[in-house]
């Protein structure tokens, strides 16, 4: 490892999302493109609960990029993050 790497300093966030209106056309959509986003090393995004979970490494990617990103998809006209929540770990089974 060279000198100026940085050691990944991975955080996890939950966010609220409007303008999902479907779980294949949306909230896959967002996963979908979150997941190739580079820093995200998790993404997942359930319609019912109207919310994604994100796991991201600080040092290439910041939870108000995800928020962007998100907002910004089909030009930024379908969908809002409405409430961001830093979280300590990733609960599977509490977004599926």
């Amino acid at each position: 490892m060279e000198q100026n790497e940085k050691i990944a300093n991975y955080k996890n966030i939950e966010v609220e999302i409007e303008g999902m209106t479907c779980e294949i056309g949306c909230a896959r959509t967002i996963e979908s493109k979150l997941s190739k986003v580079d820093g995200i090393t998790y993404s997942k995004v359930n319609f019912e609960a109207k919310k994604g979970q994100f796991t991201y490494d600080s040092n290439k990617i910041t939870s108000e990029d995800i928020v962007e990103k998100i907002n910004g998809i089909a030009g930024g006209d379908l969908y809002t993050v409405i409430k961001t929540v830093e979280i300590s770990e990733i609960k599977i089974d509490s977004i599926l």
